[in-house]
């Protein structure tokens, strides 16, 4: 019988074989054969984990892989590189253990090879794939935090949103300085998580930003940065000397200690300029001054503000008051002059000079604090308006600015604090 004449399979075969003798006499016999061709019931089920992926912490306890196959076979099985002995148990299921060593890892499908032979010596083959996913991918905040690794005083304001990548499908969770709060994530794996400005605080310290993921597998990666929260602005500029040509401002001399300075032009409604300046650090004190020079005439009508930047960005500034083309009475009350980090407003150089003040437009012009000390001369005088019914008191205190005198005050309900050189004169 040629090879193509047995039917594959498992079956038991009959055999008849008649003869018959040279005088027509016949005479018959039976007999079978079982025929096995093929090993039975072969396939793979997988790894015995109920979505069918093997994550991170499935790889570390190791995996194991299920199956079926004739009764009485033997199986070997490969995942991988790697090559075990499956155990068969009568009822011809098997099941083989890779260690966590075994177990590829990263974001693949790790090919699984099933080779079987039977008790009659049939061999075959099924293949499988295991899907692998031990990893959360692309884990990362986008910007550095504040833009710059600073939180300063502006941004703690105006509340914090963090922006990052991660894998599509994950779920985000960040802490922010002990705050934590799920973030937003879309479709393709970009996340967004904001907090409160009560929530960032104030003050100047490392803070730690902490972004936990776990992605549509299971497995969790955590990312940790730092942040530098410096909310305190600098102590507002100092003009420790100006000089002067007849009526004209040549040049002013500012403490600027650790922080750089840059000066602008502010018109009596609040609207800045540019002016141009030639600095050069004071030879006298070269690591705490600046010299600014004024290579062209100021503009009339105009005062000079003078600010203060530190490494986070926080500002404070000095309204140095200018005369030309200024009436003597000086009017902050305009929205230009609100939130200007006004910190001190210096009259010396322009010759009776006028100044009211309230509580309200005390607080309006710095959002650091609710505090103005004001330089000034025996030709310079402050109003204090207390029609709003807030009250101006003696802390009797002083304090020493250079060579002159302060005396202290306070002003209205909401911790205003006015700090006013003895010379000047008070009403």
């Amino acid at each position: 019988f040629a090879p193509g004449q047995i039917a594959p399979g498992t079956y038991t075969a009959p055999i008849t074989a008649s003869i018959t003798d040279g005088y027509g006499n016949t005479k018959s016999a039976s007999e079978s054969v079982d025929v096995d061709t093929v090993v039975m019931n072969l396939a793979s089920n997988g790894v015995t984990d109920p979505d069918g992926i093997v994550n991170g912490m499935d790889a570390a306890d190791g995996i194991t892989l299920t199956g079926t196959v004739e009764p009485g076979s033997t199986v070997s099985v490969r995942l991988g590189l790697v090559t075990h002995s499956a155990t068969v148990a009568a009822n011809g299921t098997w099941t083989v253990d890779f260690a966590a060593g075994e177990v590829p890892g990263g974001e693949q499908d790790v090919p699984v090879l099933v080779t079987a032979t039977d008790g009659a010596g049939n061999s075959a083959i099924v293949t499988d794939t295991v899907t692998v996913d031990t990893s959360v991918n692309q884990l990362a905040l986008g910007l550095s935090v504040g833009g710059d690794g600073y939180i300063n005083a502006q941004e703690a304001a105006m509340g914090l949103t963090l922006t990052g990548v991660v894998e599509a499908g994950s779920s985000v969770i960040v802490n922010f300085d002990g705050t934590s709060r799920a973030a937003s994530v879309d479709a393709q794996g970009n996340w967004s998580v904001g907090f409160a400005p009560s929530e960032i605080g104030t003050g100047d310290e490392q803070v730690n930003v902490t972004i936990s993921a776990t992605d549509a597998a299971g497995n969790t990666a955590t990312v940790t940065e730092t942040a530098h929260l410096d909310t305190e602005a600098p102590d507002a500029p100092h003009v420790t000397g100006y000089y002067r040509s007849g009526d004209d401002l040549d040049g002013i001399t500012v403490y600027t200690g650790d922080a750089t300075a840059e000066i602008t032009t502010l018109a009596a409604d609040g609207a800045q300029g540019q002016v141009q300046t030639i600095s050069r650090e004071n030879f006298l004190n070269p690591l705490d001054q600046i010299d600014f020079g004024f290579p062209q005439d100021l503009p009339n009508g105009q005062h000079l503000l003078i600010t203060k930047s530190d490494d986070a960005g926080n500002t404070s500034s000095t309204l140095f008051a200018l005369d030309a083309g200024l009436p003597d009475a000086i009017n902050l009350d305009q929205p230009g002059f609100m939130n200007k980090e006004i910190e001190a407003i210096d009259l010396r150089f322009a010759e009776n000079s006028e100044l009211t003040m309230d509580s309200g437009l005390l607080e309006s012009l710095s959002r650091n604090s609710n505090a103005l000390t004001i330089h000034g001369s025996a030709d310079d005088a402050v109003m204090i308006d207390t029609t709003d019914g807030a009250t101006l008191s003696d802390t009797n205190q002083n304090v020493t600015i250079g060579t002159e005198t302060y005396s202290v005050y306070t002003l209205g309900d909401e911790g205003g604090m006015l700090i006013i050189d003895d010379d000047i004169t008070i009403t």
